[in-house]
């Protein structure tokens, strides 16, 4: 296990290292990555914006509900296991995003937020803005290895507990609507 781990984390390095030295090559692929890593984040605000339009209420809650879970779980982690950003463990990986703290980079927040967004829509029903916002979310944890703030595994725990985090919110709200309707049938 410990030679399984050890060779995850080189991985992890040789990636990162890789990704990064790309996004310095020029400063298109800087552009993108800035944009990718910092700024992609926003879209699903404007996708929050479409729904509120077309009177999805329940996506949008469940969204909401899945982002503050995966923050809390998130938070969690950092609690328990810190881990530095590659650039502030690695000389030889130059941070694009200036404005990134040294705070743990495991589990990367973007992730868990932009998946928890993405599984939440994806459950109540949009099958073609779901996979857009699944593809999307890789996108921006792309940006983030390439910006030298995050390891791919970071990224990879992101997805995981975003991801469960809009699961699990879908099925709470969708208990507390189901008691919520009970309730007020016996009324």
């Amino acid at each position: 296990m410990k030679l399984v781990l050890e060779n995850l984390r080189i991985a992890d390095y040789i990636i990162a290292t890789k990704l990064n030295a790309w996004a310095i090559s020029s400063d298109w692929t800087r552009f993108i990555v800035i944009f990718c890593a910092r700024y992609l984040i926003l879209a699903p605000i404007l996708v929050y914006l479409y729904l509120f339009l077309r009177k999805r209420i329940n996506a949008i809650i469940v969204g909401f509900v899945g982002v503050a879970l995966a923050f809390f779980i998130d938070y969690l982690f950092m609690l328990g296991k810190f881990r530095l950003r590659p650039f502030a463990s690695h000389s030889s990986i130059i941070p694009l995003d200036k404005d990134v703290t040294v705070a743990s980079s495991f589990p990367s927040t973007h992730m868990a937020v932009a998946f928890a967004i993405a599984t939440a829509i994806y459950l109540y029903g949009h099958r073609r803005l779901g996979p857009a916002l699944f593809l999307l979310a890789f996108v921006i944890g792309f940006g983030r290895v390439a910006a030298g703030v995050h390891y791919p595994i970071d990224i990879l725990a992101g997805a995981i507990v975003g991801g469960l985090s809009g699961i699990v919110a879908k099925f709470f709200i969708e208990y507390a609507l189901a008691v919520h309707r009970r309730n007020h049938q016996e009324e």
